[in-house]
């Protein structure tokens, strides 16, 4: 029988998503388009897009989407 998957596993997934977290979590107060933090943790727009994507549905943050912000 497989266990149901926690929030926390997300956490070891990969090291883009450590160094995701690492920012994110050392900086609450502060809000980043997926470009600056594509740019802040050196990975294309979509791996980043992908990892802040499940982070979100993990319920371990929320996402605010605000228009076309460019680059």
């Amino acid at each position: 029988m497989k266990t149901p998957h926690s929030a926390l596993a997300t956490l070891c997934r990969s090291n883009t998503q450590g160094a995701l977290l690492a920012l994110l979590l050392l900086h609450p107060e502060k809000e980043y388009t997926l470009a600056e933090l594509g740019r802040k943790v050196g990975e294309l727009p979509a791996t980043v897009h992908r990892e802040i994507s499940r982070l979100v549905d993990s319920d371990l943050f929320k996402d605010r989407r605000q228009g076309n912000r460019g680059s």
